[in-house]
């Protein structure tokens, strides 16, 4: 594990780990003061976390009991589904909301209490909080606590990053004295340890942790974490599978099945319109009881997995679930079976001897190696113990992401086309998020993409092979102004996410991966008008990267052409080279500031 290194530290309280809840006007008037303002983000953000903290305790019977709370600046245009998706009772136990709240930053005074779905919580055990929609900044507090159901079991991953950065959080664990916690933090951060004569208290407190907005980051220590438990080996992650396997699944519910859904063909197309709708809830690490979960739906990711496995098996197909773990496991290993993640399918069609991976929501050939899967090790049910098998990994420069721009103006302003998204190797796990059908999340992944695309539509995304896959979306908007001398045309520029937020990094730091990014144009100009001029050819580098940029007049056609390209040739950043490799990803956007200059045919400069 490396170091974090954005700011990661320790401290026996901060000033908001103090406020009890529920919070009052003065609790928030005081935040005011001494958290930041959207503006110190920017504009990039339309939310902030101000504090967000974990409490793990037990209750008097033994039971785990975690209290998560939130306090978010919002923007009015704030997204808040990702909270929806935690609020789910854990397998055995209940959910409990203790406070949601609306705040005016301005008086601190409250606005609203928010209302819940008390038949749903009380029947499936989803708190659904009623969100409003606001025109202004506002406060939400949101707090909640989940009862375990199983004595003497208290394991979890806590992570440290959300949908919006966070100024503040702490992750705190309240265990009896006589009892000893396993642990094991991504960041190698050591616990403040508190012991008295009845409780031993751990305790992690971190500040300013930057977004994580659906996608996995680029950095080892990108998406930070700690793991805990009070036991030892793999016994809980089986249990939690062998439950789910011998559960009684309803039937794939009929509007998702395609053709009579027999053939390979029809199975996958099956799937994969299941996985994109909203009957499968994006969360991860969640599961209920059986009898909380509705017989229509909808259902968790895990729930969706048995349920899509038990379908097949029905079909003569052999389904497997495999999962990842965030550690490796064997059994002196950090018992915690909510660490699992990305659930894949092993598949075998019916009378076939060979098996082969599947991940819903990811394009790929079947029967072909998923690309996210490579170097990766995965774990199923065994009897007693887990089954392992490690996946061989791929030829680290082939991870590129390729977005090609094919686009056509007119003399009213308007450009219109597509632009074909290729990604491939691991910048497909970088891209993950797109598998959960979201499509908000693509501009998270690919910033510049705002008003120029219209997600109404489904997504066009199909396999490249085994490297990954394409994204193929239409483009459409006015963008320029017309003046004495001809037009001035804004151009599209698409900067990703996950590497943009490489700029964040602080001091020493280690890539998952390198990586090329290439970003191409065909622009054609309107009929009766030339470009006065491309833009002149770019070059910066450093130790470690390397940014070229190069576009054309192609006088014949009439268009422009060009491109540019960033490589990031190695996967350590030391911190002599971090200026120069901060520059060079800062230089990325040929057309972000720029504009394309067109006059009419006939007339001189």
């Amino acid at each position: 594990m490396k170091k974090f290194a954005l700011a990661l530290f320790l401290a026996l309280c901060l000033p908001a780990a103090s406020l009890a809840l529920p919070l009052t006007s003065a609790d928030i008037a005081k935040m005011v003061q001494d958290c930041p303002t959207l503006e110190e983000y920017r504009g990039a953000e339309p939310a902030v976390i101000w504090s967000r903290k974990q409490l793990y305790t037990q209750d008097p019977q033994g039971r785990a009991v975690k209290s998560t709370s939130y306090v978010i600046l919002c923007g009015a245009t704030a997204r808040l589904g990702w909270l929806q998706d935690q609020l789910v009772a854990p397998n055995g136990g209940h959910i409990e909301l203790e406070q949601a709240a609306i705040f005016d930053p301005g008086t601190a005074k409250l606005l609203h209490d928010l209302s819940y779905d008390r038949d749903e919580l009380a029947e499936h055990g989803r708190l659904i909080v009623n969100f409003p929609k606001m025109d202004d900044v506002y406060v939400l507090v949101l707090s909640y606590r989940q009862v375990f159901a199983e004595p003497n079991v208290m394991e979890d991953i806590a992570w440290l990053g959300s949908e919006y950065p966070t100024w503040e959080g702490s992750v705190q664990i309240r265990i009896a004295k006589e009892q000893a916690l396993d642990w094991e933090s991504s960041t190698n951060a050591i616990p403040t340890i508190d012991v008295d004569e009845t409780f031993r208290r751990y305790g992690w407190f971190y500040f300013k942790q930057p977004a994580n907005r659906g996608m996995r980051g680029m950095l080892e220590s990108s998406d930070p974490y700690v793991v805990f438990s009070l036991a030892t080996g793999p016994a809980t992650a089986v249990a939690m599978m062998h439950d789910l396997e011998e559960r009684r699944w309803p039937d794939l519910p009929a509007k998702y099945v395609v053709g009579e859904g027999s053939s390979r063909d029809d199975v996958l197309k099956s799937i994969e319109k299941f996985w994109r709708s909203a009957d499968r809830l994006p969360g991860r690490g969640t599961w209920r009881s059986a009898r909380m979960i509705p017989a229509g739906g909808p259902w968790t990711t895990w729930e969706s997995m048995y349920l899509l496995a038990s379908w097949l098996q029905k079909q003569g197909w052999k389904a497997e679930v495999w999962f990842q773990h965030v550690l490796p496991q064997d059994r002196e290993s950090i018992s915690c079976a909510p660490a699992l993640t990305h659930p894949v399918f092993l598949l075998g069609e019916p009378g076939a001897k060979k098996s082969w991976y599947y991940v819903p929501g990811q394009p790929g050939e079947p029967s072909k190696l998923p690309v996210s899967l490579r170097g990766k090790t995965l774990y199923a049910a065994g009897a007693k113990k887990l089954r392992r098998h490690s996946v061989g990994g791929t030829r680290l420069e082939k991870n590129r992401l390729s977005i090609a721009w094919d686009l056509d103006v007119d003399a009213d302003c308007i450009v219109s086309g597509t632009v074909d998204i290729r990604v491939r190797n691991s910048w497909v796990e970088t891209c993950e998020s797109l598998a959960d059908g979201r499509k908000d999340q693509i501009y998270s992944l690919f910033p510049g993409l705002e008003g120029w695309i219209d997600l109404d539509g489904d997504l066009d995304i199909s396999p490249l092979g085994s490297q990954g896959f394409k994204l193929v979306l239409p483009v459409r908007a006015r963008s320029g102004i017309e003046g004495q001398q001809g037009l001035m045309i804004g151009l599209p520029s698409i900067a990703p996410g996950p590497m943009m937020r490489l700029l964040d990094v602080g001091s020493s730091a280690v890539l998952k991966y390198p990586f090329v990014v290439e970003q191409s144009y065909r622009v054609q100009l309107p009929k009766g008008y030339r470009s006065m001029g491309a833009p002149l050819k770019m070059e910066q580098g450093s130790m470690v990267s390397s940014y070229t940029s190069q576009y054309r007049i192609n006088q014949r056609k009439n268009q422009l052409e060009g491109e540019e390209k960033l490589i990031q040739s190695s996967m350590r950043v030391d911190v002599p080279y971090l200026d120069g490799f901060k520059r060079v990803i800062e230089t990325w956007g040929t057309w972000k500031t720029t504009s394309l200059a067109l006059m009419p045919a006939g007339r001189s400069k």
